[in-house]
């Protein structure tokens, strides 16, 4: 257990240090800044990150220093109520904003909604919402006395005091502190954490098909233009002719494939409408501006919400399998959680790193 507790507290540390770097990015960048909502969400999941990996590192610390197993513990009932207050909020805020960003991708993408638009109707009140949920949540459990150490002092978390006595009072005696514990969590973190994941998984599916169709009615309508075009053309009957018309088989192909191949068919048709587009001289230009709207926007969403899920994948088994009646093996729940867990910060680093690259390098447009 305590070497679990020196992995999570490392990974904690490098996703903290990487979510504090995306902050300095955002707030030197001269040119984006604070000024888009993609930056400010992306800036607000960072600050819950770090609120969240101080939590981490802070509870072995902070529990009460006569807290079984726990060597490192030198706190008390109220530093462990802080920590599990702070530790409560970031890990309640980091889903929020996830949702968040694929909500604001799905607006941009399917409602055609431009960043002013979306930051005049929606923005503020969404950012307060997430804010003041776990605020209070969290304000509910330290009155509650909801916040307590974990099994050998590894986290201060909604827990019972001395932990498992709840279940157990004749092994560790009667609870005097976050009897009710469990409950509240159920209401407080649980609950919403499990929705906010199912509608993360609804809003991806629904950024997919609705992208796949599109980027398919813009194939259909510049193969139509295309064809269009060289109709209106005198046509030589050379031995070039055979080539289009095998051409032509093929185009009809790849359409009735994209219909069976979700995500390849969308590349291929990318691909294949970018080099017409360059290999042919058309006089009403290819309109790939929203195209790469679209699909920049389905990447960017999908790895921000592939990271969440990487990452709190283990939370939400232990989750639904106590929600059934099994608890997870202590042991490896203890050291997948301390590996993935904490790593929220390090991967949304990547993750932004990359498209900062891809804006430098094809001055792509502004999300």
């Amino acid at each position: 257990m305590l070497a679990a507790q020196i992995v999570r507290i490392i990974t904690a540390s490098l996703s903290c240090l990487a979510s504090s770097t995306i902050l300095i990015c955002i707030l030197k960048s001269p040119a984006r800044g604070l000024c888009s909502p993609y930056s400010r969400i992306i800036f607000g999941l960072s600050a819950a990150d770090i609120i969240q990996s101080v939590g981490i590192i802070a509870s072995p610390f902070t529990a009460p220093s006569n807290t079984p197993n726990a060597p490192w513990a030198v706190g008390n009932t109220g530093t462990c109520d802080a920590t599990g207050f702070i530790l409560n909020l970031g890990g309640t805020v980091v889903p929020f904003y996830t949702l968040f960003l694929s909500y604001y991708f799905l607006k941009r993408v399917k409602c055609k909604m431009t960043p002013h638009e979306f930051a005049h109707k929606y923005e503020k009140l969404i950012h307060i919402i997430i804010w003041i949920f776990p605020i209070i949540a969290g304000a509910v459990g330290v009155a509650r006395g909801d916040f307590n150490p974990a099994r050998a002092g590894s986290l201060c978390m909604f827990a019972d005091h001395p932990y498992d006595c709840s279940s157990d009072p004749g092994t560790y005696g009667n609870c005097n502190r976050g009897q009710d514990s469990s409950f509240d969590a159920l209401y407080i973190l649980v609950i919403p954490f499990l929705l906010t994941f199912l509608v993360l998984i609804v809003n991806l599916m629904r950024l997919t098909v609705h992208v796949f169709l599109e980027e398919r009615s813009l194939y259909n309508n510049n193969t139509a233009k295309r064809r269009m075009k060289k109709d209106q053309q005198p046509q030589d009957h050379n031995e070039n002719e055979p080539s289009s018309l095998r051409k032509s088989c093929w185009e009809i192909f790849a359409l009735l494939t994209c219909s069976c191949f979700l995500t390849q068919s969308i590349q291929e048709i990318i691909d294949d409408t970018a080099r017409n587009a360059e290999s042919q001289e058309v006089d009403a230009p290819l309109d790939t501006s929203h195209q790469s709207l679209a699909m920049q926007s389905l990447v960017q969403s999908s790895l921000y919400i592939f990271a969440f899920i990487f990452s709190y994948s283990i939370i939400v088994i232990n989750f639904v399998m106590a929600a059934v009646g099994y608890q997870c093996p202590t042991e490896i729940f203890w050291w997948i959680a301390s590996i993935f867990w904490p790593l929220g910060g390090l991967f949304n680093i990547f993750i932004y790193s990359s498209q900062n690259i891809g804006h430098k390098k094809k001055r792509a447009w502004s999300f």
